[in-house]
């Protein structure tokens, strides 16, 4: 049951006149809580139009019951429900991250809990202890404002408001607080750092010169085809550990992205999921190089499984250990990537040990210039700057539309105006 109440009252304006203020409460009747206290959801209008129709809606999900009592749990026993509930709805690595955010700045990981987890500072506000009924807006700005005072940049605040803005949209929607509270939280704008200060560090790409040198290097490499793909094809890199030779037609020179593969954390062994987005199914040209690697590849792959016998793990992988198994981060992206890297001449060479070492560690520590993750950055910015079309770049890349191509590879956008204005004075010619 729906009930509007008008509340009049005298005011006084900034030019000192007097007027009536005019506001329209409207309240939903929920039921009886645990406890057996009535509980009611109400919410402040300017017009009655809108306060009944708000209601009737609030009606209309209390009868198909998706609208219940507020609840009186803590912030973080809600947040522990509502990370079981996207356990169904997401990916597993996006869980787990969701999971480490929350737990290193709100929730407190419980004793049988199988992951190590960080946990929030003990002087940071504990706004996990809350109650959800007397959560509120400045809550979550306290929380904010202390994470910015103690250094924390604005990637990582906004990453844990993007979460929580979720969960609290999930709660506002099913009645258990008033509103979204962060939908009206502010939150710290970043400083500026650079081109793209508000997503955090410019992207990394190699230049033409410095991929070449790249790929030389990499043809010594027991992964040389693995590198060949991910810099000339543009895949994630969990796409190209799902890539099962199925997926590749050496005729056409073409190579099918239809899953990825991935460990996260607390889980053991691997999983094999959908691509991130709906886009991310997709057929991939390769250069002819590409595909020349992957011959070479295929040969030497099937030379090892025939040497190991019955012991080859036979997942139909395209990359694989010496023994069949698909492979992960760890075993590229340490040793293989950084021996590349160094060889290549891209990145640092860190000071000598005081002390002579024994064992693998005792050279000079060395620092890769870029990331594995680059080489996809590297493909799609080497092919913008060649003038190829932004739509193209963006459908071999797998995103979810063209605009997250230019928002993400805008550093690029200067340079591509300005071959503009060149092919325009070739045609044209000159003042």
């Amino acid at each position: 049951m729906a009930t509007i109440n008008k509340r009049v009252w005298n005011a006084t304006t900034e030019t000192g006149k007097q007027c009536k203020q005019v506001r329209w409460d409207a309240q939903v009747y929920l039921g009886r809580d645990a406890t057996g206290r009535v509980r009611f959801v109400t919410k402040t209008f300017q017009r009655s139009g809108d306060a009944e129709q708000w209601a009737r809606d609030q009606e209309v999900q209390r009868v198909q019951g998706g609208l219940g009592p507020p609840t009186r749990d803590t912030f973080a026993t809600y947040l522990r429900h509502w990370l079981d509930v996207k356990a169904g709805e997401i990916r597993p690595r996006t869980l787990s991250d969701y999971r480490d955010v929350l737990f290193r700045w709100i929730l407190s990981r419980a004793p049988n809990d199988p992951v190590r987890r960080p946990e929030p500072p003990k002087d940071s506000p504990q706004l996990g202890t809350v109650r959800m009924d007397k959560l509120n807006a400045k809550g979550l700005e306290v929380l904010y404002n202390w994470m910015a005072a103690h250094g924390k940049s604005a990637g990582t605040i906004r990453s844990l408001h993007k979460i929580l803005s979720q969960a609290l949209k999930a709660a506002a929607r099913k009645g258990s607080i008033p509103r979204n509270w962060a939908e009206v939280a502010d939150v710290p704008k970043a400083q500026e750092r650079g081109a793209d200060a508000e997503r955090g560090p410019s992207i990394r790409a190699l230049t033409k010169e410095q991929a070449v040198a790249f790929l030389a290097a990499a043809r010594a490499d027991r992964y040389s085809a693995l590198w060949h793909v991910l810099l000339l094809g543009g895949l994630r890199p969990g796409e190209a550990f799902g890539l099962k030779w199925s997926d590749v037609e050496f005729e056409e020179r073409r190579i099918h992205v239809v899953r990825s593969l991935s460990r996260v954390k607390g889980i053991k062994g691997w999983q094999l999921t959908l691509p991130k987005t709906k886009n991310g199914r997709r057929s991939v040209p390769l250069p002819p190089v590409a595909m020349w690697e992957l011959r070479g590849w295929k040969k030497k792959q099937a030379e090892e499984r025939l040497a190991l016998g019955p012991e080859w793990q036979d997942h139909g992988f395209v990359f694989t250990t010496h023994c069949g198994a698909p492979l992960e981060g760890s075993n590229v992206h340490g040793s293989s990537f950084r021996w590349i890297m160094a060889k290549a001449g891209l990145g640092e060479w860190g000071p000598e040990p005081a002390k002579p070492r024994s064992g693998p560690t005792k050279r000079r520590p060395f620092k890769p210039a870029f990331r594995v993750y680059d080489l996809r950055h590297s493909c799609a910015t080497l092919l913008l700057l060649a003038g190829e079309s932004v739509k193209v770049v963006s459908e071999r890349l797998g995103h979810a539309s063209v605009v997250l191509t230019l928002d993400t590879y805008s550093h690029v956008l200067p340079t591509m105006q300005e071959q503009a204005a060149a092919r325009l004075e070739q045609m044209f010619g000159t003042a």
